[in-house]
């Protein structure tokens, strides 16, 4: 698998954020996605990596640099883990985590955090195989702000 961070909105990244979001029922217009990762793409703190297999887009991570007022450094949410359903069980979801979590370390990046479906069982032992450990020291609240 060759991973690169994204610099260009394609139309086999398109397919794939499209897959995301029917995964999780969001489905959206094409061109609304194709907009959204190129709006995020303009933004320094936006990291788009994007994993493939002979030339196709398999998978892709999507973080967000922001600044930690705790270390008073800087910290990563990384926001999006998906891999195409043909090509799980391979080992590319583990390796998409850690190369992200790598480049983000290259960038001065101290921390990331994720968060993940209390029922996706599959996910949270990806993530502790990968060195990631549960919060014992905050719980996370939501509140929707828009209808």
């Amino acid at each position: 698998m060759v991973i690169s961070r994204a610099t260009e909105v394609s139309a086999d990244l398109v397919r794939l954020y499209s897959a995301y979001l029917d995964f999780y029922d969001r489905p959206q217009d094409s061109a609304q996605i194709k907009a959204f990762l190129a709006q995020n793409m303009q933004q320094e703190s936006t990291v788009l990596i994007v994993g493939s297999v002979q030339d196709q887009a398999i998978g892709f991570t999507q973080s967000y640099v922001i600044p930690c007022s705790l270390s008073l450094g800087r910290k990563a949410i990384l926001n999006d883990l998906f891999v195409d359903p043909h090509f799980r069980g391979r080992g590319y979801g583990e390796t998409l985590l850690n190369q992200t979590t790598d480049y983000l370390a290259s960038l001065g990046v101290e921390v990331a955090e994720l968060s993940t479906g209390i029922t996706n069982m599959i996910g949270q032992s990806l993530y502790e195989k990968s060195g990631w450990r549960r919060d014992r020291d905050f719980l996370y609240y939501l509140k929707p702000l828009a209808p």
